[in-house]
């Protein structure tokens, strides 16, 4: 078969390479983070490329373009051997120590042209000695250096992270309060961030500081997918008990408050309720953000309200689920309009230090909750109301199309923007 194969003009060959691609599990529409985001059995330009020489070497420019990074395991490996420097050196130094740890393969795959669009870096499951062996050193200096030693051998356009809450925020740099986390079934958090495309050359060529991946990378678009509330409803006092979260103000200005970069957010999560959504407001009023992406009900891809352990013996009331979220919609159109905003800076502080936050200048607003009709009338009576804001087709302009979410195809997303 393979010299028959072999016979075919280059062009039908390269074809055959094309029609093999697929996205990484990371982008799919998934309900709620779990390990199916990293898992993937379904791999055949990997196995097309053990075929033969020829095929490999047809294959290999695509090959790594969805990359996967077990950064749990490498920074395992790297503690044992490690540990005793552990705070006594520099950002830099640990970067190089890190390196190493990536293997050989990181180093071929750049010096062989590979492209790597995307990467995936995960950690399977909850770490706590990892942790509190890295202490508050984990954070300010092996996170940032472990990026600084990825962004070393490769230059994605976008990364997701998918990794259990305390986990994920250790990645990021920052800290998550797990108090409540006992009320919630959230396993993973994911968080994706992309480059704004059109800043490619002035990133690549811009000095890579050793910071926290957001400003390392240049992130123009985070997208946050917190998890499920459904767990937190089975008790009274729901709106009391809040998950761990990277998006909460007072941790995000702490640790990102010299990022500039940023003009998109998206936050998803299943059923979030409204005094939630009110402690992450700030940070969605952050000074350079203009284009706010909501998704709070569960897709129709998510079997969320058919378990019965969940929904029917775990007593949660739908509706306090879908009113909390209508709620929260409304909080967050009422920020987007400008309603009850101050018309100048207001002053805040962080750990005892002023900062000036301007009222936020929203353009755009996106809904992938648009085919929940009770949500759709919520969404187009407020935007309708303010003749300046016009509907608009959904596309992400930051992501390429491979990553268009499904939502925009099947008509479960809207977007307005303010065009006067």
């Amino acid at each position: 078969m393979t010299d028959k194969l072999d016979n075919l003009p280059e062009e039908l060959l390269q074809q055959i390479v094309d029609n093999l691609k697929s996205p990484p599990p990371s982008f799919c529409d998934v309900a709620e983070p779990s390990a199916r985001l990293f898992k993937n059995d379904y791999t055949p330009l990997k196995s097309l490329s053990s075929v033969s020489r020829d095929w490999r070497y047809r294959v290999f420019p695509i090959l790594f373009t969805h990359l996967k990074v077990d950064a749990g395991s490498l920074l395992e490996r790297w503690l044992a051997a490690n540990m005793d420097g552990i705070g006594r050196t520099t950002i830099r130094d640990t970067s190089d120590s890190i390196k190493p740890y990536l293997g050989h393969g990181s180093l071929s795959i750049r010096n062989a042209g590979a492209v790597v669009e995307s990467m995936c870096v995960f950690v399977d499951a909850e770490m706590p000695d990892l942790l509190n062996d890295l202490g508050h050193t984990g954070n300010s200096v092996v996170a940032p250096a472990f990026w600084g030693a990825m962004l070393h051998y490769f230059d994605p356009k976008s990364i997701v992270i998918v990794a259990p809450p305390a986990e994920c925020a250790f990645l990021i740099s920052t800290t998550s309060d797990m108090s409540h986390l006992w009320s919630f079934d959230i396993p993973y958090q994911r968080v994706e961030l992309r480059r704004d495309q059109s800043n490619d050359a002035r990133t690549r060529n811009a000095p890579r500081l050793l910071t926290s991946i957001l400003e390392q990378f240049r992130c123009a678009y985070l997208e946050f997918d917190e998890g499920s509330f459904v767990d937190a409803y089975r008790h009274y006092h729901y709106f009391e008990k809040y998950p761990p979260s990277i998006l909460r103000y007072d941790r995000f200005l702490a640790s990102y408050g010299t990022l500039h970069s940023l003009t998109h957010i998206c936050y998803r999560a299943v059923f979030p309720h409204d005094p939630h959504l009110m402690k992450l407001m700030q940070t969605f009023k952050w000074p350079t953000i203009r284009h706010i992406s909501l998704q709070l009900a569960p897709p129709p891809s998510s079997s969320v309200l058919n378990d019965l352990d969940k929904i029917g013996r775990g007593n949660v009331r739908l509706g306090d689920c879908w009113s909390e979220i209508k709620k929260c919609y409304e909080l967050v159109i009422d920020m987007c309009l400008g309603h009850n905003e101050p018309t100048s800076d207001v002053m805040c502080y962080s750990f005892g230090t002023p900062y000036h936050i301007c009222p936020p200048k929203i353009y755009e607003f996106t809904s992938y909750d648009y085919h929940i009709e009770d949500l759709r009338e919520t969404i187009d009576l407020a935007f309708k109301e303010v003749s300046a804001w016009k509907r608009l087709e959904t596309k992400n302009k930051l992501a390429p199309e491979l990553y268009q979410p499904q939502e925009a195809a099947d008509g479960r997303s809207t977007t307005w923007k303010l065009v006067d």
